[in-house]
């Protein structure tokens, strides 16, 4: 009703009625102390502009002081600011609606609890166009609408989603101002956003930014030119200059002012700055302290520093980890509780402690769907059943966190096995690369289940005697896959399922040469139960090509073969960093920490794979990912195969030449940038991730823009 309300008044505004208004009547209409405004305005309004009525002209100044004495922000804006780009009615050649009275009651109580002009400006920008209802697209009547045409539409250009921010923003006493270009200089065409001005000007993408200067056009903006009018950016003014704003949609029309502020946008030249300069930073904070003050000023790291800062920040982790309260109980006491359900597990250390460290094998039991006492005997037997094949490493079995059929896979259980793995490589020296996942029975269903949703956690995993339920195996790529199946294991079809999911694994691994490696182990004769934990010397009969096995059943040849699960999984070690990646997000699982406030330093887990992401995405369009391929060709270019519209590349020394210009490919286009090392978001992916392999010191993002048109920032 609320909107109603709202659309009803504003498409009023389309009828403005015209009668020739002389700067002495609208004088009458204002207090002396506003009488500078009126000046200011038929100085510089456009001639088509001195036919808009008395009426018009003093609600607008009316609305514009009362503005500025009502919020503190407004008070404290210079009048050449306040005159320039507050007190204007208008931005570029747009209809003139008597916008500014309505928007100072709708949104005056919407931005009252701010501090700053800025925080202002973005709790406008993100909120405005659903209250509105008007959103970007393509299909709107015309580039320059005002706000009433927009909200006629219910739709508008980056332009009409602009001048609604800068209006919104006018309203409520901040400068702001339409910006734009008319052409990007490495393709693409124009582009509106706006400024506002909070002890600066700073950059905001309409409808798009959830903080000031954080676009997804930056990058771009560095590389314009400012001496090339196709290639300027420009600031709409309202005082009249030699410059005239460029009006794509009309190039003819030259009474729009402008300011060139292409400089504004070059990028950042700051020196890198020192290690000792990082100790000094971090010394007395904490790492999430640190990141608040890097979001507000970052520091640009040299390559030459990379190794030792991230050494230094990953100690530093791991002491406020071991230190932590929270995680020091769940150590001590070998429970994790997250959303109201508990994983406890027991863990014995076999040999010393290798100069990398331990190998973590976390074992899954069988059971499921059953009473407790039948789920604790099972725990109690997973406690010790692959034991006898740990040479050095630590064998970790958990109890399922409840007694349902899917009691491993529960979507608390995910955030536990992050929260176990981590503390293991804290308080126990795990080698993060050699992290390994099994199961049996029930334990099986999830070791299927399991690696599909957070597939960069493991080194490789043993499947014995479960069921998939369906699970897609794309996510297997970048780690081993071992299944082990009774031949006569019936129920539910374990049998010939297991051995469908083999020959798919067989399919993808001639699809993907170097990728799904894994094998498939039918155990001749043997049902639910069948030895893949044997002696070392006890080799087992089993059919290896499920192809074969399905077509011709017992006919098939079979192998004998030593089927240990962990002897099978120490022939491998996580590769971190691959070089191709396939990520399939129908395969998901929420490892936010949402529920439990303050449970993870960032809540970014879910949305991040191997050196991908798809994490703090701030762009209005819903966020498209179903699935994404990149494979990177030698050190500095990357093939983009399939994609939604968004993904972040997070970039690592160890794996991309950040000394040099990096290409990325995309739908036939051909995008290059070269990366800054910041260590913003070097401590950032750090709380994101919690693993030393996972620090990354620079990050790129590739975006379709509202156009249509992929920009790499």
């Amino acid at each position: 009703m609320i909107r109603q309300r709202h659309v009803i008044f504003l498409l009023s505004c389309l009828v403005c009625q015209y009668a020739v208004a002389d700067i002495d009547a609208l004088k009458k209409r204002l207090p002396k102390e506003q009488h500078k405004a009126a000046d200011f305005l038929f100085e510089h309004m456009p001639e088509r502009d001195r036919q808009l009525t008395v009426a018009f002209l003093a609600e607008n100044v009316d609305y514009a002081y009362r503005a500025r004495e009502k919020f503190p922000w407004a008070r404290d804006v210079p009048d050449d600011l306040f005159l320039n780009w507050v007190l204007p009615y208008a931005s570029l050649d747009e209809s003139r609606d008597p916008w500014r009275k309505k928007f100072f009651e709708m949104f005056g109580d919407t931005v009252m609890a701010c501090g700053t002009a800025g925080e202002a400006a973005i709790t406008l920008n993100t909120t405005i166009y659903d209250t509105l209802n008007v959103h970007y697209s393509k299909q709107r009547p015309k580039a320059n609408q005002s706000p009433a045409e927009s909200i006629k539409a219910g739709k508008a250009s980056c332009t009409g989603l602009s001048i609604l921010l800068v209006n919104a923003c006018r309203s409520v006493g901040i400068p702001a101002r339409v910006v734009g270009t008319p052409l990007w200089v490495k393709g693409g065409g124009n582009h509106t956003w706006v400024e506002i001005w909070d002890k600066g000007w700073h950059s905001v993408g309409a409808a798009e930014s959830k903080a000031l200067n954080r676009t997804w056009f930056a990058e771009k903006a560095s590389e314009q030119v400012g001496h090339d009018p196709r290639h300027a950016i420009y600031a709409a003014s309202f005082k009249k200059t030699e410059t005239p704003f460029p009006l794509v949609w009309a190039p003819a029309v030259k009474h729009v002012s402008a300011v060139n502020v292409t400089a504004n946008y070059a990028a950042d030249k700051a020196a890198a700055v020192s290690l000792d300069d990082v100790k000094k930073a971090l010394s007395g904070k904490t790492l999430s302290d640190l990141l608040a003050r890097l979001h507000e000023r970052d520091m640009r790291l040299s390559l030459d520093d990379d190794e030792s800062v991230r050494d230094l920040i990953w100690r530093k982790h791991v002491e406020e980890m071991t230190a932590n309260k929270k995680r020091l109980e769940e150590h001590s006491q070998k429970a994790v509780s997250y959303d109201g359900l508990t994983m406890r597990y027991a863990y014995k250390i076999v040999g010393e402690r290798p100069k990398d460290g331990y190998a973590l094998y976390i074992a899954l039991h069988g059971g499921g769907g059953a009473p407790p006492r039948v789920n604790d005997s099972q725990w109690q037997q997973m406690k010790t059943y692959y034991l006898n094949g740990v040479t050095n490493g630590i064998y970790l079995a958990p109890r399922g966190v409840n007694n349902e059929w899917n009691l491993h896979w529960r979507e608390q259980s995910f955030v536990c096995y992050d929260r176990i793995i981590e503390n293991m490589i804290a308080y126990e020296g795990v080698n993060p690369n050699r992290v390994y996942l099994m199961g049996y029975s029930a334990g099986g269903d999830a070791a299927y289940q399991i690696p599909a949703r957070m597939p960069d956690r493991w080194a490789a995993v043993a499947m014995s005697a479960g069921h998939p339920n369906g699970v897609p195996v794309d996510n297997y790529a970048n780690l081993a896959f071992l299944i082990q199946v009774g031949e006569k294991d019936t129920a539910y079809k374990r049998h010939t399922v297991a051995a469908e999911y083999g020959v798919k694994l067989d399919k993808l691994e001639k699809t993907h040469p170097g990728l799904y490696t894994h094998a498939t182990y039918i155990h001749a004769g043997r049902g639910h139960g069948f030895m893949d934990h044997g002696l070392k010397e006890k080799t087992q009969a089993v059919f290896t090509d499920p192809a074969a096995w399905l077509a011709k059943n017992r006919a098939a040849e079979t192998s004998e073969i030593d089927c240990h699960s962990i002897r099978w999984l120490d022939k491998h070690e996580r590769n971190p960093l691959p070089s191709k990646i396939i990520w399939d997000r129908r395969a998901t699982c929420d490892r936010s920490g949402n529920k439990d406030k303050g449970f993870w330093p960032s809540a970014e887990k879910s949305m991040l794979h191997y050196w991908l992401g798809i994490d703090r995405y701030d762009k209005d369009s819903e966020l498209d990912a179903r699935r994404i391929v990149v494979e990177i060709v030698g050190k500095n270019r990357i093939h983009v195969k399939e994609i939604g519209h968004f993904v972040r590349f997070y970039l690592s020394p160890d794996l991309f030449d950040l000394e040099n210009e990096l290409i990325v490919e995309v739908e036939g286009r051909t995008l290059r940038v070269r990366p800054n090392l910041s260590l913003k978001t070097l401590v950032e992916s750090l709380l994101d991730r919690g693993d030393p392999n996972f620090l990354f010191p620079a990050s790129l993002t590739l975006s379709r823009n509202p156009e249509g048109t992929w920009m790499l920032e």
